[in-house]
C-alpha cells in the first residue's frame, strides 16, 4: 500500500512538473508550424508570382518572335520580280517559309479585300500541302474585315478557328505607291508560341499555367467540348478579371495574373499604331490546394518527428525528476521528523538560549547565565488521585493535562523545560507580564480541561503555580554517554518553593516580589500581598503575592471587596499588633468565606496572643 501511495505521488508530481513542458513543447512546436505554414504560403506565392513573369515573358516573346518572322517574310515578298503577287515565285517563297518555320501552322495569301489567293498547312514531318477552295480553311476570313483595314507594315492579332483557338498574325503588302494590294496572314496556336515555357513548366513541377482571352476561353490547352473557363470557375474568373495584375488565393488554390495585350506588344518592338487587334489575354499561374495540403502536412510529419521525442524526452524527465523529487521529500521529512523529535526531548528554545543550532552541538560543557522567569505547576494530591486510576490512565490524564497547559505557555513565548512526573518547569525570557498572563491562561485551560472531565465521567483535578524571576545557569548535566539539558539555581529552586505555597495558603498562583517589581503596571492583574518568607537557608525575606485574577468573577470580587482591610490586616500583623490584625482578618473571613488567607492569619494571630513572639518580630515566615 505505502509503495502504491508513493508511486501514485511520482506520477502525480510528473505530471505536474512535465506538463508545463510538454505545454511549452505543443506551443512552440504549433508556433513552428504555423510560422511554417506562413513560409510556405509566401513561398508558393512567390513560385506563383515568378511562374506568371515567365509565362508573361515566354508569350510576350513568342509574339515578338513572331511578328519578326512575318516582317522578315513580308519584306521577301514585297522585293520579289516575276509575275507579280499571285505569281509561282511568291507561291514557293512561302511554301520555303512555311516548311522551315515549325512554330507556324498555317500561311495564307489574301487579296486586300480578304479573298484568298493560296493557303499552305504544315503537315507532319514538316511537308506542306497547299490547300484547296473545299478544305475548311475559309476560317482565316473571321479576321478578314479588320484585316482589310491595315496599312502596309502595321500588324493584326487574333483568334479564331473551328478545331480551336488560332493566333492569327496578319500583315498589309504594298506597292510602290504605298498603298495595300495583298493581305500575308500567319497561323499558329498557343501552344506553339509557348513552347519554350512548356519546357520551363515542367522543371517548376507544381506550378499550373493558363492562357485566357476576353471570353474566359483556354487558348493555351483548349479541350474540346468543356466550358468556357468563366463558366466553369466563376469564382477565380471575377478575381481574375479585376485589374490587369494581382494576386488572390480562393478555393482551388493559390493564384496570380497579369495582362498581356498583343497589339501592346507590337507597338513597344516598332512604333506607336503598328499593332491591330482587340485581342487581351490573360495569362494566370496557380498551385492547386492539394500542393499546400502536401506541403503542410510534409511539415506536421518533420515538427512531429522532431517535438514528439522531445516531449517524451522531457516527460521521462519529468517523472525522474518526480521520483528524485519524492525521494528527497521523503528524506527531508525523515530529518525534519526527527528534527521534531529531538525537539520534544530538547526545545529549540534551549538550544537558541545556549547559543546552538543544533542538538549534536551541544556537550557537557555547555552553559549560559541569563535572567529570566521560571514557572513551577503541580498537581495537587496527585498520588492519591493516581491510586485510582490504571496505569495507562494515568498517562492519558497526564498527556491531555500537559498538551492543554502547553499552548498557554508557548503563546506568551515560553517553552517547557522539562516534566518532572506531574510537574511541570517552564521558562520565559520575555517580561514578566508574559509569564503572569502565562500562568493565568494556564488556570483558565485547567477550568476547560476539568469540564470535558466531568462530562466524561473523569476525576478533575487542582493546580498550584509559583512565578519567580531571576539569574539562573542553563545548560547540560549528565554523562558522556547519557545528558540532558536542564537550568539550576537558587531562582529554580525559590520558584519550586513557591509553587509548595500554593498547597499551604491554598490558593492558585504566587509570584515573588522580584517579579512583581518587574510588572510594568501591576494594577492590570489582581494582586495581594499574602506574606513575607525567608527560604531555609537563605537570608533574604521574599515578599509573596497572590493572583487571583482566574479565581473566578465571584471569588475574585469578594476579595477586592476586602482588599483595603486585608492590606491593613496585613500592616498591623507585620508591626506586631495582633488584636486589630485579629479584628480585621475576621471582618474579611466574614465579608468572604471562599477566601482562604484569612482564616490562616486569624489562627496565627491567636496563636502570636498566646505566645507572644517577642520584641524582635518583623512578621517573616519560613518557607
Amino acid at each position: 500500500m505505502f509503495r502504491d501511495r508513493i508511486t501514485v505521488k511520482v506520477l502525480k508530481g510528473g505530471l505536474k512538473l512535465g506538463l508545463p513542458f510538454v505545454l511549452a513543447v505543443a506551443l512552440v512546436g504549433a508556433y513552428f508550424y504555423l510560422s511554417g505554414v506562413s513560409r510556405i504560403e509566401k513561398g508558393l506565392a512567390a513560385e506563383v508570382g515568378v511562374g506568371v513573369e515567365g509565362l508573361e515573358s515566354t508569350l510576350t516573346g513568342g509574339i515578338l518572335e513572331a511578328v519578326m518572322d512575318m516582317r522578315f517574310l513580308a519584306s521577301l515578298a514585297a522585293s520579289r520580280d516575276g509575275a507579280g503577287p499571285s505569281g509561282p515565285s511568291n507561291l514557293e517563297l512561302c511554301r520555303w517559309f512555311l516548311s522551315h518555320k515549325a512554330g507556324f501552322d498555317r500561311l495564307c495569301y489574301l487579296t486586300g479585300t480578304g479573298s484568298r489567293l493560296f493557303c499552305l498547312t504544315r503537315q507532319p514531318g514538316g511537308a506542306v500541302r497547299v490547300a484547296g477552295e473545299s478544305d475548311g480553311t475559309g476560317a482565316v476570313s473571321d479576321c478578314a474585315a479588320d484585316m482589310a483595314k491595315l496599312w502596309p507594315g502595321n500588324i493584326h492579332i487574333g483568334t479564331g478557328g473551328q478545331d480551336g483557338p488560332d493566333v492569327k498574325f496578319a500583315i498589309s503588302l504594298g506597292d510602290e505607291n504605298g498603298e495595300p494590294v495583298n493581305i500575308l496572314v500567319l497561323c499558329c496556336s498557343v501552344e506553339r508560341l509557348l513552347h519554350r515555357f512548356a519546357e520551363r513548366e515542367g522543371c517548376e513541377g507544381r506550378v499550373r499555367t493558363m492562357v485566357l482571352d476576353n471570353n474566359g476561353r483556354r487558348l493555351d490547352a483548349p479541350a474540346t467540348g468543356t466550358p468556357l473557363y468563366r463558366q466553369a470557375h466563376p469564382q477565380e474568373w471575377a478575381a481574375l478579371s479585376r485589374g490587369e495584375r494581382g494576386s488572390f488565393r480562393s478555393g482551388a488554390g493559390i493564384y496570380a495574373y497579369a495582362t498581356v495585350v498583343p497589339a501592346r506588344v507590337v507597338d513597344r518592338a516598332s512604333q506607336p499604331g503598328t499593332g491591330q487587334g482587340g485581342e487581351s489575354w490573360r495569362v494566370a499561374a496557380w498551385i492547386p490546394n492539394a500542393e499546400l495540403a502536401s506541403a503542410k502536412a510534409k511539415l506536421a510529419w518533420n515538427l512531429t518527428l522532431f517535438f514528439l521525442p522531445l516531449a517524451g524526452f522531457l516527460a521521462a524527465g519529468a517523472l525522474v525528476l518526480s521520483l528524485l523529487s519524492e525521494q528527497n521529500r521523503l528524506g527531508r521529512d525523515r530529518l525534519l521528523a526527527q528534527h521534531v523529535s529531538r525537539e520534544r526531548f530538547v526545545p529549540s528554545e534551549f538550544l537558541n538560549l545556549l547559543g546552538k543550532e543544533h542538538l549534536s552541538d551541544v556537550d557537557l560543557s555547555s552553559s549560559v547565565q541569563r535572567e529570566m522567569t521560571i514557572l513551577f505547576s503541580d498537581i495537587r494530591s496527585y498520588t492519591k488521585l493516581s491510586e485510582h486510576l490504571a496505569p495507562a490512565q494515568v498517562f492519558e490524564l497526564l498527556n491531555d493535562y500537559f498538551s492543554s497547559i502547553d499552548t498557554a505557555i508557548t503563546a506568551r513565548h515560553g517553552f517547557i523545560d522539562k516534566f518532572i512526573g506531574d510537574a511541570v518547569m517552564a521558562l520565559f525570557t520575555g517580561s514578566a507580564e508574559d509569564a503572569l498572563r502565562a500562568a493565568i491562561a494556564m488556570r483558565g485551560r485547567i477550568d476547560k480541561f476539568n469540564r470535558k472531565q466531568r462530562e466524561a465521567g473523569r476525576p478533575e483535578i487542582l493546580t498550584g503555580v509559583g512565578l519567580h524571576r531571576g539569574e539562573v545557569t542553563l545548560g547540560s548535566v549528565g554523562t558522556m554517554r547519557r545528558m540532558q539539558t536542564t537550568a539550576i539555581g537558587d531562582a529554580v529552586n525559590l520558584a519550586a518553593r513557591l509553587e509548595s505555597a500554593t498547597k499551604i495558603f491554598q490558593v492558585a498562583i504566587i509570584l515573588s516580589d522580584s517579579l512583581y517589581d518587574q510588572l510594568k503596571d501591576p494594577s492590570q492583574f489582581r494582586l495581594r500581598h499574602i506574606d513575607t518568607v525567608r527560604v531555609k537557608g537563605k537570608n533574604r525575606p521574599v515578599r509573596i503575592y497572590e493572583s487571583y485574577d482566574a479565581d473566578g468573577d465571584g471569588l475574585a470580587e469578594c476579595k477586592n471587596a476586602t482588599l483595603e482591610q486585608f492590606e491593613r490586616a496585613m500592616t498591623l500583623y507585620a508591626q506586631g499588633d495582633f488584636d486589630g490584625a485579629l479584628e480585621l482578618f475576621s471582618l474579611c473571613a466574614e465579608a468572604c468565606p471562599e477566601d482562604t488567607i484569612p482564616p490562616i492569619y486569624i489562627k496565627r494571630c491567636n496563636t502570636m496572643k498566646r505566645v507572644p513572639p517577642g520584641d524582635g518580630w518583623t512578621g517573616i515566615s519560613t518557607l
